[in-house]
């Protein structure tokens, strides 16, 4: 865990125009991507894509599609290629 914060510190810390918060958490991804909201009074969520397709939600389920779906706050989708120096 400390690993993880450090990492998310270390390459987002600081270049946020807007407050932010980085949670760390263990278990079900989707299940614990819902609850964090809640539990900061988040207003939007922003997640990253890797792209992959509909094909993985067949097969393997997509994560990010689950959240979008399931999700009691407006949910930002980012492509993991997306320029972000713009």
């Amino acid at each position: 865990e400390k690993q993880a914060r450090s990492l998310l510190e270390r390459t987002y810390g600081g270049k946020a125009t807007v407050p932010t918060q980085f949670l760390v958490r263990r278990g079900n991804v989707a299940v614990e991507m819902l609850r964090c909201p809640a539990e900061v009074n988040a207003e939007l969520m922003v997640i990253g894509s890797r792209g992959l397709g509909r094909l993985t939600g067949l097969v393997g389920g997509c994560i990010g599609e689950r959240v979008v779906k399931n999700a009691e706050i407006p949910v930002l989708v980012v492509p993991m290629h997306a320029d972000l120096e713009r």
